[in-house]
């Protein structure tokens, strides 16, 4: 990747159908720079070049298959960018062409709309309010995406009526799902594609009895991070699993993650990638070996933890095997279902590790904190970050192919 083509930063927000399985990405993306104060935001112009460089930068030069699988990708365009047909320079059958409610509607842009639909492009309205100006819009979209964030299943459901009651015959899909209940009306109420935080975060059910699977589990986590534990008990453990000594020897000898002479055994791969590294594997293979736990939650969470080991690089970090750490244990809770504090009085990792998880707190805390922000596409707080644009961006597309490389070998 040419890193000096453009500077530009982007990130992905699944969205998942009525399995629960990821069907799409929504494709968020800043062109310039992280501070916010190189951006013009008032020149409208200027902001559709940046976006125009943006896309072409992500689907020429970077490898697609990399960033979205096989998935397609909603994107947001303006009114200009599909006068200027900027659209007809992408895959069609990569992406859906977003479209806010607010934009202005008129016979040039439904003419536009019309031929993008005729060449085979998917168009969804984005954060989308029922008025009847926009029936025209309605009447040519394939997917209708509603903000479900603070209304009530009634007010959901009158924005359904109206758009039905409007011919509208495609997919509905429902953004900004913040919790369980939202979840469980959008479903009721038919919706067939689901977007929003909740669903890349913890499903806890209070007073849930941890199974004894996961009991060992922790059990093992906590031998396996005690500092006083020897190489000799880390093999011991490793041999009591079925296939996970196996699956240790495998990824040090993968060509991503060991170059040199053959590993032939346990001890031989501590000895020579070190017990951090090696506790780090056993711990992403026995989360991997639980049932529910889906491609979908083990691609974020190694994505997460190779992240935060890249950027821990940037400082005088001596072992970013913590920063690792970090990131994998960040999602343990949604692993678990269990609350994080429950789970770390079992664990009892180092103080560090710790107050990262729990508060955000040291340097460790920075950088989950700031990953997260990545995630999530807060590229505002970003800008305030010890970190360019290019840094988060090249340690991202690391993490990404770090996990698909990781699935491919233990799945």
């Amino acid at each position: 990747m040419n890193k000096q083509l453009i500077p530009a930063i982007f990130a992905r927000q699944a969205i998942y159908d009525t399995h629960a399985s990821v069907c799409a990405y929504e494709l968020l993306y800043r062109a310039g720079d992280l501070n916010s104060a190189n951006i013009d935001t008032t020149d409208e112009k200027a902001g559709d070049k940046a976006t125009a460089q943006v896309l072409s930068y992500l689907f020429r030069h970077l490898d697609l298959n990399l960033i979205l699988g096989h998935h397609p990708a909603f994107i947001n365009f303006t009114r200009n960018h599909l006068l200027q047909k900027l659209p007809a320079s992408l895959p069609k059958h990569r992406i859906v062409i977003e479209l806010l409610e607010n934009i202005l509607v008129d016979e040039l842009l439904l003419e536009n709309i019309k031929t993008f639909s005729k060449e085979g492009y998917k168009i969804a309205l984005d954060d989308f309010i029922f008025h009847e100006d926009l029936i025209p819009m309605i009447n040519l979209a394939d997917i209708i995406k509603i903000e479900v964030l603070g209304l009530t299943k009634q007010e959901i459901n009158k924005q359904l009526t109206l758009v039905r009651e409007s011919g509208f015959k495609g997919k509905l899909l429902a953004e900004k799902i913040e919790n369980r209940e939202q979840l469980i009306v959008c479903r009721d109420l038919g919706f067939d594609f689901f977007q929003g935080f909740f669903l890349n975060h913890p499903n806890l059910v209070q007073n849930q009895t941890l199974a004894e699977d996961k009991i060992l589990l922790l059990q093992l986590f906590a031998e396996l991070y005690n500092p006083d534990t020897q190489i000799a008990r880390v093999e011991e453990m490793i041999l009591q699993i079925p296939k996970l000594g196996e699956r240790i020897l495998k990824l040090s000898n993968s060509a991503s993650m060991y170059q040199g002479k053959m590993i032939n055994s346990l001890v031989d791969a501590i000895q020579r990638l070190g017990l951090s590294e090696i506790r780090n594997w056993m711990s992403l293979l026995l989360i991997a070996e639980l049932d529910n736990v889906t491609d979908d939650l083990l691609e974020r969470t190694l994505i997460r933890a190779k992240m935060c080991q890249i950027l821990a690089t940037h400082f005088d970090e001596k072992d970013s095997h913590q920063a690792f750490t970090v990131g994998l244990f960040s999602t343990l809770d949604a692993v678990l279902n269990q609350p994080m504090p429950f789970l770390l009085t079992k664990l009892q990792l180092e103080n560090e590790i710790n107050a990262a998880l729990l508060t955000r707190r040291g340097t460790l805390g920075y950088l989950l904190d700031m990953t997260q922000a990545y995630e999530q596409a807060y590229f505002n707080k970003l800008g305030y970050s010890k970190f360019s644009a290019e840094d988060y961006t090249n340690a991202y597309l690391k993490g990404i192919s770090y996990a698909n490389n990781i699935i491919a070998l233990i799945r």
